[in-house]
Order: structure tokens, then C-alpha cells, then sequence
């Protein structure tokens, strides 16, 4: 039912002649019609949507429009039952999110009820207590431990010196592109009046054990990374080789860099030995989680690449990582010529469960003819316990014992 805005004034023509907030003069021209087309169309809507009864409306117009203190008893009817509208619709949204947050904690505890019902609650806490034992009681906890991927490369790059130090660049965009955390050289080539200044990469800093004196072949680097926390153990060096000490947490790691000259006689070899196992026997004795040894040793043994063939310097070092306990990792040729492949440029460790992979990466330089010993370690796996099967070089000595029936 309709109506219209003067026959609701007729009917409630006592209220305005009453009403003297109404008849003020101070009523604005614009505010009075304003407020009239507004009365109108609340009214409208009020009776034809809402369906509310006219004399219901006439009184709400009287009851509204003095709790408002409205000019206009139709907007003081319209705000008073708009207000209460309002108030409902916002009780029922707060009810539904209510409930809704109940159902979810609701299916929260019965989804920890069902796993209590399947679990058995002394197991779990042995095995969180077990953990947690394992945490305190560990001596190498700490709150900065290292990095736990560990990448090392070795190349032998014939000359770092050769072509105006062109090289270094060279292995700048490898050490970046490949993010490793040591890079060792063999065949360096420096000699003591060349400043470091020449061989300087940004974010590494270097070891360096120069040329001997009259020799045209030979030395090592090392590269390594700022924050990598290395010793130089000059205490423990011998000629051609480099010996760091690193340290990650309480770990102690020892690296060795070595180059062996193909030109060495049988007495040069036997002291290289020597000097090899007396090196070795030192580092055992300071008691090291892990021996790393890299490098140019000029040899060949069938073990290492079935496509070589074991010459007497091959036999020896073999025989001396076995001594000592280590095993050598590369399987694949790293001295490839247009004639002959061989596998020469090492890297040997007591701990190979700790090697993810030994990749060969090709060399980064046409007149190189050695390709790269590409090493990714994983310094989080723990040693392998002693109680483990014999391993290759323990088992090479025992076959060499002399037994008796």
C-alpha cells in the first residue's frame, strides 16, 4: 500500500502546529526541501518494502522524532527503524562467525583426538626425550655452526702467471658461477716477486707457496672464502704444498694442496713420500674430523681409472693414502690430451661418506689440458663409526700380511 507524502501530513497536521523546532524561521529554504524529498521517498520505502501499517508509522514518526531531536518527523521514523535493522543484521553476522570459529576449533580437537587415539604417548616422549639428550650431551652444538654444503675445487691451470694473469678473471667467474668455498691450484707458477696484488679476487682471500728456487714448474694456491674461518699451517708445509686448517664449529678440518713434478728422480720421489707420510702422521696425531688431499700427483693407478695402466709412482701413492687410511674419489680421466686420457689430478679423504660428488668439469682454458675436480661435501653427516666394515686401504694392507696355515 502507498501514500503519499501530503496525506501523511494531513494526519499528522497536530504535530506540526505543534511543533515549533519546525516552524522556526531559521530553517533554511534548501534544508526544508531537502529534507522534504527525503521524507518522501523513506516513506515510500518504509510502507511498500518493509510493509509497515500507516498508523504504526505515524506513531514511530512521533516517537523517533523526539528521541532524534529531528526537524523532520518522516527521517526521524526513517532512522529509528533503519537503526534497529541495522543492530539485528550485525548480531547475526557476529553469531555465524561465532559458530564458525567453533566448528573449526571443534574439528581441531577431534582431529588431536584422533591422533592421541592412534599414538602411543610414551613413544613419542622417548623419542623427544631420546633427541633432546642427543642435543645436550653432543659436544658439537653450536649456535653458528658453518655451512652445511661444502664445495672445493682443484685445477691445475698451467700457469696462473701466463698471458698477463688473463686466468685469474677466469677463475673469478667460475668461483662466483659454481659458489664454491675453495678453490686450490697446482702449477701456479708464482714466484716471490710477484705481489698478491696481481692475483686478488673480490671476496677470497688466498694461500700461496711459490715456485722453489730454479724451478720452472710447480707451486700451489689456495683460494678461499672471507668468512671461511682458515689457518695457514705453514708449521706443517712442504715444498709444492699447501696445508690450511679449517674450522667449522668444533670440527677441524685439514686441507692439503699438492703438486708432484712427473720429472722427480727415485730419491725426489721416495722424499716426497716421506715428507707425505710424515705430514699425514702429524695431522692424524691432532686428532682432525676430516683430512682432505688434493692435487697434481703425476700418477697412475688402475684403481683409480681402469683406463690407466699402474706405474711405480701410482703404487706408492696408493700404497700411502692406504697407510693413512684414505680414499681416493676420482673414477673418470683429468689429464685429456687429442692422444692419451689419465686420471692424475686426485682428491683423497677419510671420510668419502661425507662426499655427495665428485664431478670433472671441463677445463676453462684451451692451451689446459687438465680438466676440474668439481667436490661437493656434506659437513652435517656425522663420521662413520669405527665399528664399520674395513675400508679399501685397510683392507689392501691386511692381504699384503703374511699368514701361516
Amino acid at each position: 500500500m502507498t501514500i503519499s507524502s501530503q496525506h501523511f501530513r494531513q494526519q499528522i497536521g497536530l504535530f506540526y502546529a505543534n511543533s515549533a523546532k519546525y516552524r522556526s524561521k531559521d530553517i533554511q529554504p534548501k534544508k526544508s526541501i531537502f529534507l522534504h524529498s527525503l521524507s518522501t521517498k523513506c516513506t515510500s520505502f518504509l510502507l511498500n518494502v518493509l510493509s509497515i501499517d500507516r498508523d504504526c508509522f505515524v506513531l514511530l514518526s512521533f516517537f523517533f522524532s523526539y528521541i532524534f531531536v529531528s526537524f523532520d518527523p518522516l527521517l526521524a521514523s526513517f532512522l529509528g527503524t533503519f537503526t534497529p535493522i541495522f543492530c539485528i543484521n550485525l548480531l547475526q553476522f557476529s553469531l555465524i562467525q561465532t559458530y564458525a570459529s567453533m566448528a573449526m576449533a571443534t574439528r581441531i580437537s577431534l582431529t588431536i583426538l584422533n591422533f592421541l587415539d592412534h599414538t602411543n604417548l610414551l613413544e613419542v616422549c622417548v623419542f623427544f626425550y631420546y633427541k633432546m639428550l642427543i642435543i645436550l650431551t653432543h659436544g658439537d652444538v653450536h649456535t653458528n655452526p658453518g655451512p652445511s654444503m661444502f664445495k672445493l675445487a682443484h685445477w691445475n691451470l698451467n700457469s696462473i702467471v701466463a698471458h698477463e694473469f688473463s686466468r685469474v678473471s677466469i677463475l673469478e667467474a667460475f668461483m662466483n658461477q659454481e659458489n664454491l668455498n675453495l678453490l686450490a691450484i697446482t702449477e701456479s707458477a708464482l714466484k716471490n716477486d710477484i705481489p698478491d696484488k696481481n692475483i686478488e679476487i673480490d671476496g677470497f682471500s688466498h694461500i700461496r707457496n711459490d715456485l722453489p728456487t730454479g724451478d720452472r714448474c710447480g707451486g700451489t694456491l689456495l683460494y678461499y672464502k672471507n668468512d671461511l674461518p682458515v689457518i695457514n699451517r705453514a708449521d706443517l708445509q712442504i715444498a709444492n704444498s699447501i696445508v690450511a686448517e679449517i674450522h667449522f664449529s668444533r670440527k677441524k678440518i685439514f686441507f692439503i694442496v699438492s703438486y708432484r713434478k712427473p720429472s722427480q728422480t727415485p730419491d725426489e720421489f721416495d722424499q716426497y713420500t716421506k715428507n707425505m707420510d710424515e705430514l699425514l702422521t702429524k695431522i692424524k696425531n691432532e686428532n682432525p674430523f676430516m683430512i682432505i688431499m688434493t692435487g697434481d700427483f703425476n700418477a697412475k693407478h688402475t684403481e683409480w681409472y681402469s683406463g690407466d695402466s699402474t706405474d711405480k709412482f701410482g703404487e706408492e701413492i696408493h700404497k700411502l693414502f692406504a697407510n693413512h687410511n684414505l680414499t681416493q674419489t676420482v673414477n673418470k680421466p683429468t689429464n685429456i690430451t687429442s692422444r692419451t686420457k689419465h686420471c692424475i689430478d686426485l682428491v683423497a679423504t677419510d671420510q668419502p661418506n661425507l662426499i655427495l660428488n665428485n664431478d670433472i668439469f671441463p677445463s676453462l682454458h684451451t692451451n689446459c689440458s687438465h680438466q676440474i675436480n668439481l667436490v661437493k661435501l656434506n659437513l652435517k653427516c656425522p663420521p662413520a663409526p669405527p665399528s664399520l666394515p674395513l675400508c679399501q686401504g685397510q683392507c689392501y694392507l691386511l692381504s699384503r700380511l703374511p699368514y701361516s696355515n
